[in-house]
């Protein structure tokens, strides 16, 4: 990261990630003809289940990590449509991207 924290670029490759397993999500629950939650449930429960098997011990797991907070999130919001669904991930895109740029690294005091 930059002395200065995550750049604009930085944040939104980030959440262009999120959004995007959103997409794919969203796309494997109208496929697989289930609700908004009970898909989020799914993938948080599978996500678990490869953390569990301690298979993934490097970046695989923060972004795994990553991913279940996401959905989480979304969870919490208790979506009943793909429409709610949706706005949901677009407004926690839009808080996690403000969180990602108010990161700032303290000045580095050298002693002496």
């Amino acid at each position: 990261m930059p002395p200065s924290g995550y750049t604009l670029g930085q944040s939104n490759s980030i959440i262009n990630f999120l959004i995007s397993c959103s997409e794919a999500l969203e796309k494997e629950a109208v496929d697989n003809e289930l609700s908004p939650i009970d898909a989020l449930r799914r993938e948080v429960e599978n996500i678990n289940q490869i953390i569990a098997s301690n298979e993934f011990k490097n970046v695989s797991h923060i972004i795994l990590e990553l991913t279940k907070w996401f959905y989480n999130e979304i969870i919490n919001k208790a979506p009943k449509s793909f429409e709610e669904y949706s706005r949901y991930v677009e407004e926690l895109a839009v808080k996690a991207k403000k969180d990602i740029l108010h990161i700032h690294v303290p000045s580095i005091v050298e002693s002496k």
